[in-house]
């Protein structure tokens, strides 16, 4: 375990690339703060608005599989909330990019409930840098427009998404490194877990997901790069 990257990445989620907030969280100064969000490898932010919502509305493709167009059902699913998780910071080298697939620390999710209407979906994974917080992006925060930030780190390939009527098997993930973030939905009730998986990981994560196959009620198997997926948050 690599504590400062820990509570880095943890810091990161509550503030995003605010490199003058880090600096006070933290207690270190901005150029090294910089410096060191430089070193990790594929680093990225994604803004969580506190205003979004998510509707899975079967008019148009919400991720679309490698062997076909595949659509969620012709029935818009309202969620009810988003857990954003960004990962399990613990389980990640960031020296040699590596994780630690021991499954023994459960993921660190941020709930946000109430949500409310917001038609343009975000783009994955868009801010790179410190530089991206731009005087918008701090105006939103600053106006608790923005609930956190989805933080990914570490070479990931695979988009792997999970649907399931079981609490059980939304919580079982938790467990997973790569959970970037769980949809809760309501009417009908069921969950959407969303991993973000390495190449050289997903044979294990696979067989994880095979001992639970009787409460998983479909995958959804996707590379993570256009055209193959589209934003849904």
């Amino acid at each position: 375990m690599y504590p400062k990257f820990v509570q880095l990445v943890k810091t990161l989620k509550e503030v995003g690339p605010n490199l003058q907030l880090l600096s006070m969280v933290l207690r270190e100064s901005e150029n090294n703060l910089e410096k060191y969000m430089m070193e990790i490898k594929y680093l990225y932010f994604t803004p969580l608005p506190s205003f979004s919502t998510v509707i899975f509305d079967g008019n148009f493709p919400v991720r679309k599989s490698i062997k076909s167009d595949v659509i969620f059902p012709n029935k818009k699913l309202k969620v009810n909330s988003i857990i954003n998780y960004s990962g399990i910071p613990e389980a990640y080298d960031p020296l040699l990019d590596r994780w630690d697939l021991s499954f023994d620390i459960r993921a660190n999710g941020m709930k946000l409930e109430g949500i409310t209407e917001n038609r343009d979906p975000l783009m994955f994974s868009t801010l790179r840098t410190s530089k991206a917080f731009t005087d918008i992006i701090k105006g939103m925060y600053n106006n608790l427009q923005i609930h956190s930030f989805i933080i990914d780190y570490g070479r990931r390939d695979i988009i792997l998404d999970v649907i399931s009527t079981s609490e059980e098997v939304a919580k079982n993930l938790e467990y997973v490194p790569f959970i970037r973030l769980t949809f809760s939905i309501s009417e009908p009730k069921m969950y959407i877990i969303e991993l973000l998986i390495p190449f050289n990981y997903l044979n294990i994560i696979l067989e994880i997901l095979k001992e639970m196959r009787d409460s998983i009620d479909g995958t959804l198997f996707t590379l993570r790069k256009m055209p193959y997926f589209t934003p849904i948050i």
